[in-house]
């Protein structure tokens, strides 16, 4: 089972904790921004959270010596 937990906070509040709420967030709740009372947005955990985006093995540097990235390079196909 998956509990979601949901928080709301208003604008002001928003602006004065915005660093614990996102710590939140990053923990698994979600923050329903109020404006007037209304719900005007909703800050939430950022899908695939926690896996890796790196590349398992990087580049080689040394594959790049004497290149020229500053150049641009055309090509044709």
């Amino acid at each position: 089972m998956v509990i979601f937990l949901v928080m709301q906070a208003a604008i002001a509040e928003v602006k004065k904790r915005l660093c614990e709420l996102v710590d939140r967030v990053e923990s698994g709740e979600t923050v329903v921004i109020l404006r007037h009372g209304r719900p005007a947005a909703r800050l939430m955990p950022m899908p695939g959270r926690g896996t890796a985006w790196r590349v398992e093995t990087p580049d080689n540097p040394e594959a790049y010596r004497g290149i020229n990235v500053d150049e641009p390079v055309l090509e044709e196909i």
